[in-house]
């Protein structure tokens, strides 16, 4: 018979080693993850009615490990420095203010709004304990928003002038009529 050393294991001297602490996001989580997300986008473009957050657009949630705490990303459509305030100030500190003063409000508005979302989230979402929810800007996926709506822009305009070409032009059938 073999003696083995307490607290060891064979296999385990042969395992690598590893910094993830065991701590990776299971199935379970990420099932977790993807339907609070869109019952929170849900929530947002069909419930939430304050007109500060009409522009607030969740991008992503994130939950912790323990499924006590999620990280909400948000973009705003019409980010801050391109409002007509900011736009109308002539030095870089008045916009600045301006910026910050609309982004304190953003967040003010969306700590006010937790408690309901979360009550939201508890009817659909059949967990014991919802985690608590925590906002942070996602400028990446507002650059995209910009983005995107620039090239909506384009496309509009180009589909409109093959509008007005094709209105401009006779019809075939209009012509050969003696």
């Amino acid at each position: 018979m073999s003696r083995q050393h307490r607290g060891r294991k064979g296999d385990e001297a042969d395992e690598p080693f590893s910094l993830d602490g065991g701590e990776t996001l299971g199935s379970r989580v990420v099932r977790l993850q993807h339907l609070m997300f869109e019952e929170l986008y849900r929530l947002f473009r069909m419930e939430v009615s304050d007109p500060r957050l009409q522009d607030v657009v969740p991008t992503s949630l994130e939950l912790s490990p323990d499924l006590r705490n999620a990280k909400v990303m948000f973009a705003m459509r019409k980010p801050p420095e391109e409002s007509k305030e900011a736009r109308n100030k002539k030095t870089p500190g008045e916009k600045r203010l301006v910026v910050e003063a609309r982004l304190k409000l953003v967040q003010q508005s969306l700590a006010k709004v937790t408690p309901f979302l979360r009550v939201r989230l508890a009817d659909s979402v059949m967990m014991k304990r919802l985690p608590d929810l925590h906002f942070h800007r996602d400028r990446l996926a507002e650059s995209s928003l910009r983005a995107a709506d620039v090239m909506t822009k384009e496309r509009m305009k180009a589909a409109q002038a093959q509008q007005a070409v094709a209105d401009s032009e006779p019809d075939d059938e209009v012509r050969s009529e003696p």
